[in-house]
């Protein structure tokens, strides 16, 4: 192997691990998994027993099986934002899909509350079905933004090409520097 070679071979090698030393830093700055701790406790009614959250993941709702109640979270500030009167015994809970209306079954009282999530009210008597004329039109929540995730997170594609970029150039720097080793080895060969 030339001494020319040898060197550019320390160089590229140099760069490789400039590089890799750099995408390492880069990933490590990335939130690690969730510790399975508990992150905030909300207060409620007495006996909570059922949650469920709106599709937008806006609210949760939380029957309080001895209250009688149900307690709307917002999950952006794990604060209670209403408290709705139900039946007897609030068990179980759930959403519609279009996160319109939830539905909570009353344990004792043999009947189902139906909630309109649209405009949840301080405290709202139990019906048994919706109650909205065709001429009405529903308010929409205040948007809030999303409570933090557990997961891990996504790649960054800011991070990616960030990191496609820092290789390209390397790479390219080692061209560079080895193309000018060979053309000053080849000229002190001819001179």
């Amino acid at each position: 192997m030339k001494h020319g070679t040898t060197k550019t071979l320390r160089v590229g090698c140099i760069l490789l691990a400039i590089f890799f030393l750099f995408s390492a830093f880069a990933l490590l700055t990335q939130p690690l998994r969730a510790t399975n701790t508990v992150t905030a406790t909300v207060t409620v009614g007495s006996g909570p027993v059922g949650v469920a959250v709106t599709p937008n993941g806006e609210y949760a709702y939380v029957t309080n099986y001895n209250s009688g109640s149900v307690s709307v979270i917002s999950t952006a500030t794990n604060t209670v934002n209403a408290t709705v009167t139900a039946g007897t015994n609030p068990f179980g809970v759930a959403v519609t899909p279009n996160g319109k209306y939830a539905y909570v079954t009353n344990y004792n009282s043999g009947s189902v509350s139906v909630i309109n999530v649209v405009t949840p009210a301080p405290t709202q008597a139990p019906t048994s079905a919706p109650t909205l004329t065709p001429t009405s039109t529903p308010k929409s929540t205040p948007t809030t933004a999303a409570s933090p995730s557990p997961t891990v997170p996504e790649f960054p594609a800011q991070l990616l090409i960030i990191t496609l970029v820092v290789s390209m150039v390397i790479v390219l720097c080692a061209v560079i520097i080895a193309g000018k080793r060979r053309s000053a080895h080849a000229c002190s060969e001819i001179g």
